[in-house]
């Protein structure tokens, strides 16, 4: 027997905390490791602590308390201070007892399928068909009456085992609208898949575009960023996964996974709008919702509206972001030797010989000269860089009874952990919203320009990244002189990206909308909508012609690209978009009925221009008519659609 006469104690910890790094060891263990850094001494019975062999803990001047709480806790024992004595026992549980109730509406209706739960836990039921429960529950708990459309509700149980609880009606939630196709519809009446964001959940997160912002936010959609290059981002957006299959034919890819974006009713691409101008987002999921999109929704549909003015006094609205972005993929360096001797492993496991001998690696490894021995990669350590990005927003916004608008402009300057790579967009949105009698009339504005640059040092576009993980090894990436090495393979990253080329994309997009709206009849609301969409784009990669010469010979040349090479693509597009809807709303008592009827016209327009030409006078002389006329291309295309 154990016998531990208890007094009122508190603990405290020494004034530098507790410091332990353990790993795997029993809970008797602990208690030695423990007592070793205090005055405490524990108190316990074997057979509470027999087994316990898996505390692992790593903590830095914390309080005794904290830690022993947390070790403690998860193997359900508690402990109790008698002046330098602890004393561990098993977690009391508390006594449980079951409690009944009702649960009922405003007006004393019954409410069906409420969700009764225990406070902080997932002990829970709902009511019955007669708004009935009954759950057990330990001493002092709070329960916990929720139900859509309703206000959450708690109730200290205390000594009751018998409740009547009214839930009251959440009017806010009740009245709550959200976009859905070609409308919008009072949230507790959706019955199918459509989730709804927020802006106050967007402009919370700094990111370089608005497909970024929206990952995690919702489930069911997926955000993949797989590229990273400012202004080039290739996010792949995803409802619900993958619903189509895409087959190549004729060199052309056939079939997508993209769901359908719309803006302001209006198609177009997530990267084509600031996500400081997003009211709310709606996503349709399932095929409920999105069906009167038609094949254009196979994939879901994302419904992004733009904020608008409220009348009243002009407001003016500031977002500016600075951060600064550094690569995430950052590797830790093997030791030389270790490294060394696991690429002789590897050779001599392939059946080969060893790469190095053991003279060498030790010639190798003691060397003080890092350009005649060079590291086997330090690429990570020369080219990437923290760089910063900024991006300012500001919007004006006012109007009275009849007349609201809206200007937002907007400037993001973002650079690359790469040098010679960045980005930079110029801005403008404007919306204005005109009333008179029974018309309205909305007229949008929106401008962008974009410009993005990338060095590549092949006609295929490939990143330099490629080569800064393989290819590249036992190479200095630049000499005293400015001169670059080369690896054995005949690469340089570093030589790529300052000498290897350029890519530089313009981008010109903007978009013009008319919407107007006639009341004709009570509930019946007639709506046309005209829109245009014009980008331009044009691309310039330019590939250098260079020269390497060795550092310690400068007579021999270790690479050579003797032709330059330029190729430029000129692409234009206008897209024109007319629909046409009636809609009908009528409320018959506690129902609502909504009828729609619409038409929807779509005119492409895509003209398309490549050429390329090779040995340019000078890598400074980037213009078409400063090429050669040998291998010149120059093919044009020209596609429309309805």
């Amino acid at each position: 027997m154990l016998f531990v006469f208890l007094f009122p104690g508190l603990l405290y910890a020494q004034t530098d905390g507790v410091t332990l790094s353990v790993r795997n060891i029993s809970l008797k263990q602990f208690f030695v490791a423990v007592e070793e850094q205090t005055s405490y001494t524990f108190s316990y019975r074997d057979a509470f602590i027999e087994g316990i062999n898996d505390i692992t803990l790593e903590v830095k001047d914390q309080p005794l308390k904290t830690v022993l709480e947390d070790v403690l806790s998860s193997h359900s024992l508690e402990f109790k201070v008698s002046r330098q004595s602890i004393v561990v026992t098993p977690q009391q549980t508390k006594p449980k007892r079951t409690v009944t109730g009702i649960v009922t509406d405003s007006s004393g209706e019954p409410v069906i399928g409420a969700n009764v739960i225990e406070k902080g836990t997932t002990n829970g039921t709902i009511t019955d068909i007669d708004g009935q429960f009954s759950l057990s529950l330990p001493e002092g708990s709070t329960l916990q009456f929720t139900y859509i459309g309703y206000q959450q509700r708690e109730v200290k149980v205390d000594n009751r085992r018998d409740f009547s609880v009214w839930l009251q009606e959440d009017t806010q939630n009740i009245e709550e609208v959200i976009v859905v196709g070609y409308g919008i519809q009072k949230k507790v009446s959706t019955t199918s898949a459509v989730a709804q964001i927020k802006s106050d959940e967007l402009t919370v997160r700094p990111t370089s575009n608005a497909q970024q912002t929206l990952q995690g936010l919702t489930p069911g959609l997926t955000i993949t960023d797989g590229g990273g290059v400012p202004g080039r981002s290739s996010a792949t957006v995803r409802v619900r996964g993958i619903t189509t299959i895409i087959k190549e034919e004729d060199g052309r890819m056939i079939g997508t996974n993209n769901p359908l974006i719309l803006i302001d009713g209006v198609e177009q691409r997530f990267d084509d709008i600031n996500p400081n101008d997003i009211e709310s987002i709606s996503i349709l999921k399932d095929a409920a919702s999105a069906a009167i999109y038609g094949s254009r929704a196979a994939n879901g549909v994302i419904l992004v509206t733009t904020k608008r003015a409220k009348a009243g006094e002009i407001r003016v609205n500031y977002n500016g972001t600075f951060f600064l972005q550094k690569t995430q993929n950052t590797l830790t360096h093997m030791g030389l030797e270790d490294y060394m001797r696991y690429q002789n492993m590897a050779y001599i496991n392939s059946g080969a010989q060893a790469l190095f001998s053991e003279e060498y690696i030790k010639e190798y490894v003691n060397a003080t000269d890092r350009i005649k021995y060079p590291l086997p990669n330090v690429y990570f350590d020369e080219m990437f860089r923290i760089a910063p990005m900024l991006d300012n927003s500001v919007s004006v916004s006012g109007g009275s009874d009849n007349f609201n608008g809206l200007l937002s402009l907007r400037h993001k300057n973002e650079e690359g952990i790469l040098s010679h790579h960045g980005n930079e967009v110029t801005g403008m949105r404007v919306n204005t919203d005109f009333k008179k009698g029974v018309f309205a009339f909305n007229a949008d504005a929106d401008y962008r320009y974009n410009f993005s640059k990338q060095s590549i040092f092949s006609e295929d576009g490939t990143s330099v990244i490629n080569h800064i993980y393989h290819g590249s090894q036992w190479a200095v990436p630049q000499y005293p002189d400015g001169s670059y090495g080369i690896s054995k393979q005949g690469h340089s990253p570093v030589l790529y990206n300052e000498l290897g080329g350029s890519s530089r994309l313009k981008r010109n997009y903007f978009v013009g909308s008319l919407k107007i709206d006639v009341d004709i009849w009570t509930g019946l609301k007639a709506t046309v909508q005209y829109s245009a969409k014009v980008t331009s784009e044009e691309t310039k990669n330019f590939l250098n012609a260079y020269e390497v010469k060795d550092y310690y010979e400068p007579e021999k040349v270790l690479k050579k690209v003797d032709k330059n090479s330029m190729t430029e693509i000129r692409q234009q597009m206008n897209e024109q978009t007319f629909t046409g809807l009636l809609n009908y709303t009528k409320t018959i008592q506690v129902h609502e009925l909504n009828l729609l009827a619409g038409y929807s016209q779509i005119k492409n327009t895509t003209r398309y221009l490549k050429g390329s030409k090779e040995y340019f006078y000078s890598n400074d002389l980037t213009s078409m008519d400063m090429g050669g006329e040998e291998n010149r291309k120059s093919p044009a295309m020209t596609m429309n659609g309805d």
